[in-house]
């Protein structure tokens, strides 16, 4: 799924997060975020601060330039 795919799908609305950061939280874990006792939902939920780091950069690379502020939940990652 395209990280606009995740921002157009209201099943992940509730999540509050970036289609890009969904992205890589999903393809890191290697399963659905939607499973609320997957893997994703688990780093979604309480990242380690490895994942947190390996996540947000694996989702800046799915932004496009225009992009530079990236959103998890109630945590902000800007472009640097």
């Amino acid at each position: 799924m395209t990280p606009t795919a995740y921002n157009n799908d209201q099943r992940y609305a509730g999540f509050c997060t970036s289609g890009e950061i969904l992205k890589a939280i999903e393809e890191w874990a290697g399963d659905n975020i939607l499973d609320e006792t997957s893997e994703a939902y688990r780093i979604w939920e309480s990242p380690t601060p490895s994942e947190d780091i390996e996540i947000e950069l694996l989702a800046w690379g799915y932004a496009n330039d225009e992009i530079d502020t990236l959103y998890w939940g109630g945590s902000v990652a800007y472009q640097r």
